[in-house]
């Protein structure tokens, strides 16, 4: 019965060891964190200004919609042209009728970061394209979204 009561006390030490050290771990990693290197701007930007100005960033190069029956692919390139790598970027197409007229809109998404002054292929496949709207297709507009 000692043994068990020795043991229960030693593991019972080692876990209160082990949790004191995996939070002065992340206190050390949460105080690092927060060091700004000499020289560096201390610039307080919310999330949504973050990735606003990173899509503002970058810039439809070229694009170009292949139509065929019942699918409308628009396929081109984009070019970060900030300073900063972007990625998780949103591709979005406006569809309109012969018209010039809205009517549907596709999204497609770059998951690679794409760096300064690079770049990069896009494809957006418009999904859900019936007859009656693949008639009426005219023309497209695309950009890039926050």
């Amino acid at each position: 019965m000692d043994f068990l009561k020795v043991a229960a006390r030693r593991l019972g030490v080692g876990l209160v060891y082990g949790i004191g050290f995996a939070v002065g771990l992340w206190l050390t990693f949460l105080g690092l964190s927060q060091v700004r290197l000499a020289g560096e701007p201390s610039i307080a930007r919310s999330p949504i200004e973050t990735v606003v100005t990173r899509a503002a960033a970058l810039e439809i190069v070229s694009s170009e919609a292949v139509v065929r029956p019942y699918l409308i692919n628009i396929i081109g390139t984009v070019r970060n042209a900030g300073t900063i790598p972007v990625s998780h970027t949103t591709i979005v197409a406006d569809l309109f009728d012969k018209d010039g007229k809205f009517y549907f809109q596709c999204k497609g998404w770059l998951n690679d970061t794409i760096a300064p002054s690079v770049t990069m292929t896009f494809g957006i496949d418009c999904h859900g394209v019936s007859k009656g709207l693949w008639e009426r297709y005219g023309s497209y507009s695309v950009r890039v979204s926050a």
